[in-house]
C-alpha cells in the first residue's frame, strides 16, 4: 500500500510539476521528464530535456534510495542500519535517512 501511495504521488508531482529528475515509472509512462529535439534539423541526436517553463507549478525531482546494506555501502554509508531505516516510523534514523537522500541526489 505504501509503495503504491508513493507512485501515486509520483506521478501527481511529476503531471503538476516540470520534472527535472526521475528513474521511469515504468515503460508506459517513462519519467514524464518533458523532452525536446533541437530546432535545428541539421542537428541530429537524443531528445534533450527542456529548461522550458511549460507553464508548470513547480520544478520536480524524485530521487529514490534503495535502502538495502548493499546500495547504502555504494553511498558510502556501510554504518546505516538499512533494516532500521526500512521501518515507516524510524524517527531515531532520520539523519541516516536524510543522508542517503543528500549523497543519492
Amino acid at each position: 500500500m505504501m509503495y503504491a501511495m508513493s507512485v501515486d504521488q509520483d506521478i501527481s508531482c511529476r503531471t503538476v510539476g516540470r520534472c527535472v529528475h526521475g528513474e521511469a515509472i515504468d515503460h508506459e509512462m517513462n519519467s514524464l521528464m518533458p523532452f525536446e529535439r533541437s530546432a535545428n534539423p541539421d542537428e541530429l541526436g537524443p531528445p534533450m530535456l527542456t529548461s522550458k517553463p511549460l507553464g508548470r507549478a513547480f520544478l520536480y525531482a524524485r530521487y529514490n534510495v534503495e535502502l538495502t546494506e548493499r546500495a547504502l555501502s555504494g553511498l558510502g554509508l556501510e554504518g546505516a542500519k538499512s533494516s532500521s531505516m526500512r521501518q515507516l516510523d524510524a524517527v531515531d534514523v532520520t539523519d541516516d535517512l536524510f543522508e542517503a537522500g543528500r549523497l543519492a541526489a
